[in-house]
């Protein structure tokens, strides 16, 4: 894991602080105020405050972007040189923090690259997050759950059956059709569209002739990213665990190991080709040990959405604004003109009957998930 800053808060009874800095470089201090250092220089970031510290004194962490944003009606624009450094930033605001509430958020945990497959992978690691024991865990990811089948969902071989899958489930083809039509048009429609694609990307996992098939200026990156996961995924070796099953395993080891603790668990679903009915089967699946071979796991809610308020489900869902989402969520059609061009080239058949995700989880008592919409950063104009 590699950590790109240190920070450590001392509370001092001066304004004075000694402490041992692990940075080999050069560093120095700032004094902002006679109850604050500010140490900002070489590998690590240290603050001390006195005990007489008014609220006014009070720390807010966060990840900053490399843009301008604003906290307390004050607008900054400090760019970082990594995108995971830590910023520090003098407040007057302070929150609340529920007592005993510690989840962790582990998209992309069981990606070959990540850590590895969860019986090959660091002991360490794995041991680490098991004796953190968290009381809640949000599995699989935010947006990039868009496209993950994280259980069998079709038969295209032939055997009775459906397809085993490999890792997060990726089809490439069907992503491929859903970036296509980001252009405002549908350009791939034969198995040799489809070839002429992936021969494009197979030496360097570059999309050169992205710009004509697909909006390539706001999506190239993104699709590109999507297309070094399936390949990755496609390498995993025939029978290994998939995510979900490495899932199973991993919570259970955490209340296994922890006596007394019962994981809640935030599942995230795939509303751009999962149908409802398999996202309730995932749950069902979580839930039995009858169907995981493992434990009964406690899934307390479902977040039905891939953060939607994004570019990305304007142009490959037809939503342009909240109703779009709520009606599509609700098994309607989003944004009309929209479904009437593209819904049969990026759809499946069932998927496209196959999509009041409110209806599963509301109309079924065998599950008693509550149910999650995410919705768009306050800050963002235009959007409820």
């Amino acid at each position: 894991m590699l950590i790109p800053s240190l920070c450590i808060i001392f509370i001092c009874t001066s304004s004075k602080v000694y402490c041992q800095i692990d940075s080999s470089e050069l560093d120095s201090y700032i004094i902002k105020a006679d109850t604050l250092f500010d140490y900002v220089n070489g590998l690590d970031s240290i603050f001390s405050l006195d005990y007489d510290t008014l609220a006014v004194d009070s720390i807010d962490l966060r990840i900053l972007g490399k843009i301008p944003y604003t906290n307390n009606n004050t607008t900054y624009s400090k760019v970082f040189n990594h995108p995971m450094e830590t910023g520090i930033i003098l407040g007057s605001i302070s929150k609340e923090v529920n007592d005993g509430l510690f989840g962790i958020h582990i998209g992309s945990l069981f990606s070959p690259g990540a850590i590895p497959y969860y019986e090959e992978s660091s002991d360490d690691a794995i041991q680490w997050l098991i004796e953190l024991a968290p009381k809640s865990l949000r599995f699989p990811a935010g947006g990039t759950t868009k496209f993950m089948h994280l259980r069998p969902y079709r038969n295209i071989d032939g055997v009775p059956g459906l397809d085993p899958i490999k890792g997060y489930g990726y089809d490439i083809e069907e992503i491929i059709r859903f970036y296509d039509v980001t252009d405002n048009k549908i350009d791939i429609v034969t198995a040799a569209d489809i070839s002429s694609v992936l021969s494009d990307l197979t030496a360097d996992y570059i999309c050169d002739n992205c710009v004509l098939w697909m909006n390539a200026d706001n999506f190239k990156e993104d699709f590109q990213g999507f297309y070094r996961k399936w390949s990755n995924q496609e390498e995993i070796p025939a029978g290994e665990p998939s995510a979900i099953e490495q899932f199973v395993s991993l919570v259970n080891d955490i209340q296994t190991l922890n006596p007394g603790l019962t994981v809640d668990i935030i599942l995230c679903l795939n509303i751009f080709s999962e149908t409802a009915t398999r996202c309730k089967n995932i749950v069902t699946f979580l839930e039995n040990q009858s169907e995981n071979a493992v434990a009964n796991l406690n899934v307390v809610g479902v977040e039905i959405g891939n953060e939607n308020y994004y570019k990305s489900s304007t142009d490959m869902l037809g939503m342009k604004s909240f109703i779009d989402y709520w009606t599509y969520i609700n098994g309607g059609e989003s944004d009309s003109e929209w479904w009437d061009e593209y819904a049969n080239h990026v759809f499946s058949s069932g998927m496209k009957i196959d999509h009041n995700y409110i209806d599963a989880f509301k109309l079924d008592p065998t599950v008693s998930c509550k149910i999650g919409i995410p919705a768009r950063n306050i800050d963002a104009l235009g959007y409820a």
